[in-house]
């Protein structure tokens, strides 16, 4: 099943270049050092270095000196971060020293422009570069190295490496610090070192100073591979295994990778890692940020136990995609005076975040949003009731004339900046489709081709992406709301910058539109958008619709077993699969 979209982007190498030296002149600048802006200008060098190395060697990891140039600017950010993190003096001198490692960068040969991803533990997942400072404290007090080898994973290793090395270094340990990027398939990734890099790695595992060998990453994902691969590749130049050390995001049971390898390799090596629990929750370091006395947990679905009175009205969810998020405050039933805090991404992913939530509630669509709290969008906690998928009849005309407003203000507002991916969405739909129901209704999938022309004279929106019933609300005073409407256009899931006509194919199928209200809505929506041609393009959109929820709906329900959501989602898979078939059925020949 294909339901990740790759959202990666490029970026010109002169233009970041020249942001992180101003960014690091304002630290010169100013007297007061601001530790979030650190950590911004550590994941942005992070991200640039990933995507330079990553084009000049495109096919086995090497040193060279546009390498090693981008390491140092990496690491001079990482003992900014440091600096600031242990309360000490330093960080304006290390500002000063990055500058010069920018300089000496931007006077290499270096691409126009790269590809960059995004780091996907800084965006979503609640990834912060101090959890592996942390991490590598612990590690320099209880092995007390004197000579490390810092191995990031790129991409998002390249800046956790960097935050890591700056702990060790500050430990008095000399640090030796480099990035790779483990190739191929997801399950089965390998490193494939180049001579020179080769070269370096066998002297330092065979020199007079026994070094630790430290591999960084976020993850283990499903397979465990990529960080597998790397301790595997350290292997073979002649490290010992208790002389490697994996800093993971968290620890996994590893009896449950999908590699053979990375099973094995895990129980070999010593894990050090830090949970977002102890950096955040323990001690009521977030709550204190928030400025509230407590905080209660709504992550992994616990937020149906606040919104929804009956638990069978709550629908089901994968816990594991689900942001964290925290009720902060309140009084009484209504949670009167409440704040929600999501977590929306670190740096300007955060930022993001905030300014497009500031923008809708603005335009009266989405709850009032006051800022971001250590990567967290604050939103005001709003009384409602969660909407059913088959809305009341009454309620139905006003519900229309919401949705159609909400997405022609999308539509205007959040221009796309991607292509169209037409030969993109017709691969997820024709694999989920065969995998699902079979090969001969992949074969119905070539049927969309008649739909080519009308679907490319479309353009892409930063749309909703998750039209889903239970994420609008109706309030006391009877307002309709949009929940969730800030970030689903740039998670790593489909449906990323697409045609608005994907949001009303999901909003026909999620509230179970008869066809006299879905041509109520799409009118409604031409008319405000202006957009005449959006009716032809929607059988298109309604099938690429129902293929990612069948297939994001069926992997969720093998991920999470036979738990009330695991059986959840197969209802839901198997309700989609049966509209699949009838819209497939309903497409001429």
């Amino acid at each position: 099943m294909i339901v990740y979209g790759a959202h990666a982007g490029r970026v010109a190498v002169a233009d970041r270049l020249a942001e992180l030296r101003d960014a690091a002149c304002r630290f010169t600048r100013s007297g007061a050092v601001d530790r979030e802006l650190a950590a911004e200008l550590l994941i942005d060098a992070g991200e640039l270095e990933a995507g330079v190395v990553d084009a000049l060697t495109p096919h086995h990891d090497t040193v060279c000196a546009a390498e090693r140039a981008c390491r140092a600017v990496s690491l001079s950010c990482g003992r900014i971060v440091h600096a600031l993190r242990r309360g000490a003096g330093g960080a304006h001198g290390e500002a000063a020293a990055l500058i010069h490692s920018l300089d000496r960068l931007a006077a290499l040969p270096l691409p126009e422009r790269v590809d960059v991803s995004v780091p996907e533990g800084y965006a979503y997942y609640a990834v912060y570069p101090e959890a592996y400072a942390d991490a590598a404290e612990r590690f320099a007090r209880e092995h007390r190295p004197v000579l490390a080898v810092c191995v990031g994973i790129r991409s998002i290793g390249t800046s956790l490496s960097a935050g890591v090395a700056a702990a060790l270094e500050a430990h008095g340990c000399d640090v030796r610090s480099y990035t790779v990027r483990p190739r191929g398939h997801p399950f089965d990734r390998r490193v494939s070192l180049g001579h020179a890099l080769d070269a370096e790695l066998r002297a330092l595992a065979g020199g007079d100073a026994p070094a630790h060998f430290l591999v960084v990453d976020e993850g283990p994902g499903l397979s465990g591979s990529s960080i597998a691969s790397v301790a595997g590749a350290l292997a073979a130049t002649g490290v010992p295994d208790d002389r490697i050390t994996l800093f993971p995001s968290w620890e996994p049971d590893p009896a449950g990778f999908r590699s053979e390898a990375a099973r094995d390799r895990w129980g070999r090596h010593r894990k050090y890692s830090t949970s977002f629990e102890r950096l955040w929750l323990d001690d009521g370091r977030l709550a204190r940020a928030a400025g509230c006395d407590a905080l209660t947990d709504l992550s992994g679905g616990a937020w149906r136990r606040v919104v929804f009175e009956r638990a069978e009205d709550a629908p089901a969810v994968q816990p594991q995609h689900e942001r964290r998020k925290y009720l902060c405050g309140g009084v009484g039933q209504g949670r009167a005076g409440a704040w929600l805090l999501k977590f929306a991404g670190l740096g300007h992913y955060g930022r993001a975040a905030h300014s497009r939530a500031a923008q809708l509630a603005d335009a009266g669509f989405a709850p009032p949003a006051c800022g971001v709290v250590e990567g967290f969008l604050a939103s005001r906690f709003v009384p409602g009731r969660p909407l059913a998928p088959a809305p009341d009849e009454g309620e139905l005309p006003e519900l229309l004339r919401v949705i159609a407003d909400y997405l022609a203000h999308v539509a205007r507002t959040y221009p796309g900046e991607r292509p169209l991916p037409y030969d993109e969405l017709v691969e997820m739909v024709r694999v989920n489709t065969e995998e699902a129901l079979g090969p001969e209704w992949g074969a119905r999938v070539r049927r969309l081709d008649r739909l080519r022309d009308a679907v490319c004279h479309g353009a892409t929106t930063a749309i909703d992406g998750r039209m889903l019933p239970h994420e609008w609300i109706r309030t006391p005073g009877g307002r309709y709301l949009k929940t969730d409407a800030v970030d689903h256009h740039r998670d790593h899931f489909f449906p990323g910058h697409q045609d608005v006509a994907w949001d009303l194919a999901g909003s026909c199928v999620e509230f179970a539109l008869s066809p006299g209200a879905r041509d109520a809505l799409v009118g409604a929506y031409a008319r405000r958008a202006r957009d005449a041609g959006v009716a032809a393009r929607l059988p298109f959109y309604t099938v690429a619709y129902l293929a990612f929820r069948l297939g994001y709906c069926t992997l969720a329900a093998e991920s999470i077993g036979g738990s009330r959501d695991g059986v959840g989602q197969r209802v839901l898979a198997a309700r989609y699969a049966r509209q699949l078939q009838e819209v497939l059925c309903s497409l001429p020949a």
